[in-house]
């Protein structure tokens, strides 16, 4: 398990996303025994072929949100190591797939990174207080920044939409060279702040990932987000809500944030000592200054 989705909750049954081959999913009765479900896509949407050069169709960062009578799961494409990369989209009116109406369709690429700056992964959707839709996304280079859908249509322009935010970056220097190692954002509204969730270091290297999960808060869903000591995560700030267990577990990032029956959560992977990837599911809690902690694990 990569990079998995929030958990949502739908007839009973709780569904989960992560990065794969066609996008993988599972289904749950209890949030902890998962049962694999079919892949999203059996074959590559027709679109990322041509916007990625020899696709396999590894889908990575999926999304899931439930919107105005449809289900919206948005993912992300890329030649790694490279801002080619590309947001899109799928919806389906049902999650459960012995239900005789599902089929998820893709609406095709929502956004690009083109000659931005800003690399089109990991997207994820959140309505304001108003219902006003947007999309936060990011990864490295120009680090993570949001943008607000035209209407509730959920259409941008092919290109970044030209209202985008810069929420956070970050420079930290690896072998001689600096970088914006930040990606995966993810926002959640609680009582009076939007709280961007993001991951920094390095996601992938096993017992040796550097992984870490940093939150900020904002009174508004674009900004400015600052940490506990008041330093904007755009000027690098970030406190620290997960980081490794060098005795078992090592990196603690590409998390997802989410609400069910009142109770607030985290999930996200990291690595055991085989160098395995392994979904951890957190339970959040907030103390009284308004800042989330993890509770306990799954």
């Amino acid at each position: 398990m990569r990079d998995p989705s929030a958990i949502i909750e739908a007839n009973g049954k709780y569904y989960l996303y992560g990065t794969g081959i066609g996008i993988k999913q599972w289904s749950s009765t209890d949030m902890k025994t998962w049962v694999a479900g079919p892949d999203i896509f059996k074959t590559a949407p027709s679109w990322t072929t041509a916007q990625i050069p020899d696709f396999k169709n590894d889908i990575w960062g999926p999304d899931i949100s439930y919107y105005k009578g449809k289900y919206y799961l948005f993912y992300s494409v890329s030649q790694y190591g490279t801002i080619n990369s590309a947001i899109g989209y799928a919806t389906n009116t049902t999650l459960n797939p012995s239900d005789s109406t599902y089929k998820w369709a893709d609406q095709g690429k929502l956004l690009e990174s083109g000659g931005s700056g800003y690399n089109a992964i990991d997207p994820n959707f959140i309505a304001d207080d108003n219902g006003t839709p947007y999309i936060a996304f990011g990864s490295f280079y120009n680090g993570i920044t949001i943008s607000k859908f035209q209407n509730d249509t959920l259409k941008l322009n092919a290109k970044i939409s030209p209202d985008r935010q810069l929420l956070a970056k970050r420079s930290a220097v690896v072998i001689a060279a600096t970088i914006n190692d930040i990606e995966a954002p993810f926002i959640l509204k609680h009582n009076n702040y939007y709280y961007l969730f993001a991951s920094i270091g390095s996601c992938c290297a096993g017992v040796s990932s550097t992984y870490q999960t940093i939150v900020g808060r904002s009174a508004t869903i674009n900004g400015v987000y600052q940490d506990r000591n008041g330093t904007a995560m755009a000027d690098g700030g970030g406190e620290v809500v997960l980081a490794a267990d060098s005795k078992e577990w090592h990196g603690a990032g590409g998390e997802s944030v989410f609400t069910i029956k009142g109770v607030d959560y985290i999930t996200y992977f990291s690595f055991d000592d085989s160098s395995t990837e392994r979904l951890r599911i957190s339970q959040l809690y907030w103390d009284g200054n308004g800042w989330p902690h993890a509770l306990f694990f799954y």
